[in-house]
């Protein structure tokens, strides 16, 4: 599952115990279970729905990904407009994580780019003038910290 998690599993066997079938279907993420002999429309009809079955989880997870990049896009769009400076620090933060996954050979780095795009969202509900009197250095009052 590990190599292929979209594969969908079909089981055709010549053990046809209830256990089996049931531990197959538990334990193996088996989508259908079909015995032997299996005449040829049954076959058929059992690799449609398999095919059927890995066009929706496919869909699925394509909707959820442009969903989640959409919302996320939309998140430093404000971000963009309320604070540039976060803006620009995200952007920062992204160059640097992309560097440093390259530099540790991290596979599939580009699952950290939602964190890093939305690691600075908290800016949007801090005044400006405060986030700035931090990062130069100035003293805050007990009302801003």
């Amino acid at each position: 599952m590990e190599v292929a998690p979209d594969t969908i599993r079909i089981m055709l066997t010549g053990n046809s115990d209830q256990e089996t079938a049931v531990n197959a279907v538990n334990q193996g993420d088996v989508f259908r279970f079909i015995t032997k002999p299996c005449d040829k429309e049954t076959l058929i009809v059992t690799i449609q729905a398999g095919v059927t079955q890995h066009n929706l989880l496919v869909a699925e997870r394509v909707l959820l990904n442009r969903t989640l990049k959409g919302v996320i896009n939309v998140l430093s769009e404000v971000l963009a407009l309320v604070n540039p400076d976060a803006m620009d620090n995200g952007t920062i933060m992204m160059e640097h994580m992309k560097s440093l996954a390259k530099v540790l050979k991290v596979p599939n780095s580009w699952i950290f780019e939602p964190m890093v795009q939305l690691s600075q969202l908290g800016c949007v509900i801090f005044p400006q003038e405060t986030i700035k009197n931090i990062d130069s250095g100035v003293a805050i009052s007990e009302e801003e910290k």
